[in-house]
């Protein structure tokens, strides 16, 4: 795998065969990891009840009967219990920052719902008084209106008066006409202010309905976090105390000077202690290997299909042949899943979990990193975009 390589030129229908291989390769692969995660799980589970049931015999045991702990064994316990106080006072502190902050946010929410409130009353003065206004112009249109429309019937009235006053009854029609088009305007202006009115009110509506729920929301959150930070003060002695010696009880991985049952019971959760600990690492190897590879697997398989597309172009209009570059990055990752998939012992692996997790390491985490796998499809992207320019 480390020899150096050099740059495949492929055929555009070649470049699809490589890909649908690799796909193949890669799908085998991910199917080999995931038996050999479930292998792994499996055992982990038993390994899991075993250890919490030995650390169910000893945490009560050591918290009941603290102060008639051996010297060494008492030493270790105070000293990560001062870590632990130390920790839990820095959690508090972290706690009402929180809770500063959350009732700071909180006012500052009650605030901005006044000011809209506010502002909502400052503009209702002046958009009623415009109403007043226009009304009195729709008013005042209509009763020009009326009485150029009364003077022009009089006019009309008397036999052949039509013909006597026809100067004054077009005057009168035309007054009558203008009255009737200011009075439209007027009425116009008057229902957008009623709707710029009406608006208002919804969008303040929505605001404050908008501020009350995250208001609400903040005011749950702050209480969780303040009930939280008063239990931490109330109990930070016992609290410490369980911690330390759940620690203690975790990381144990040596004998003790404890005696009797429990110092035999000691000793044995040490020895789950480590195994527990092997499994976690195989677990955790074994769930960032298939994550990966169905990551990268999926990403495959859609730029597969687009590759298949141009492909279908390319016969469909009888376009030119063209070579796609698959460069010594691309090989590399393709050829992860050949070089991996073999050297997948699923029954070894599910006992000795640790070398998987090193055998995973070595060949996925550190090729398949973040860049890596970007680099990877923007590379063959690129490649296909070049080798089929021509045809533009």
């Amino acid at each position: 795998m480390a020899a150096a390589r050099k740059v495949v030129r492929l055929s555009l229908a070649d470049f699809y065969k490589y890909l649908q291989t690799t796909g193949r390769e890669l799908n085998a692969c991910y199917q080999k990891l995931e038996q050999t995660q479930q292998a792994i799980r499996e055992i982990f589970d038993q390994v899991l009840s075993e250890w919490q049931e030995t650390f169910g015999a000893c945490y009560p045991v050591i918290l009941a009967q603290r102060a008639e702990m051996p010297p060494d064994f008492a030493h270790l316990i105070d000293v990560t219990e001062t870590e632990e106080v130390a920790r839990l006072c820095g959690e508090i502190a972290d706690l009402s920052g929180q809770v500063t902050a959350g009732r700071q946010q909180m006012d500052e929410l009650t605030a901005q719902a006044q000011e809209t409130t506010a502002a909502l009353k400052k503009s209702n003065p002046g958009l009623d008084a415009r109403e007043e206004r226009l009304k009195l112009r729709v008013a005042q249109f209509q009763d020009e209106y009326t009485q150029a429309y009364e003077e022009a019937e009089a006019l009309d009235a008397p036999a052949f008066g039509w013909l006597s006053n026809a100067g004054k009854i077009r005057r009168l029609r035309k007054v009558m006409r203008l009255a009737k088009k200011q009075q439209t305007e007027a009425l116009k202006d008057l229902r957008e202010v009623r709707q710029d009115w009406l608006t208002r009110v919804e969008q303040t509506g929505e605001t404050q309905s908008e501020l009350r729920a995250k208001w609400q929301e903040m005011s749950i959150e702050t209480s969780e976090i303040q009930g939280r930070h008063d239990y931490l003060r109330a109990h930070l002695e016992q609290l410490a105390e369980e911690a330390a010696v759940r620690r203690v009880l975790e990381e144990l991985l040596e004998d003790t000077d404890v005696s009797g049952e429990l110092g035999q019971n000691l000793s044995k959760l040490a020895a789950q202690n480590k195994v527990r600990l092997a499994y976690e690492q195989g677990v955790g190897s074994a769930a960032e290997a298939v994550g990966l590879t169905k990551g990268v697997g999926t990403g495959l398989t859609r730029f597969a299909k687009s590759v298949k597309s141009v492909l279908a172009e390319q016969k469909r209009h009888s376009l030119p042949r063209v070579k796609v570059e698959v460069s010594p990055g691309v090989q590399s990752i393709n050829d992860t899943w050949r070089y991996l998939t073999p050297r997948l012992d699923i029954k070894r692996y599910a006992n000795e979990p640790v070398e998987f997790a090193e055998l995973v390491d070595r060949i996925i985490s550190r090729r398949l990193t973040p860049d890596n796998i970007e680099r990877y499809f923007v590379d063959m992207g690129k490649a296909l975009n070049r080798a089929t320019s021509r045809w533009d």
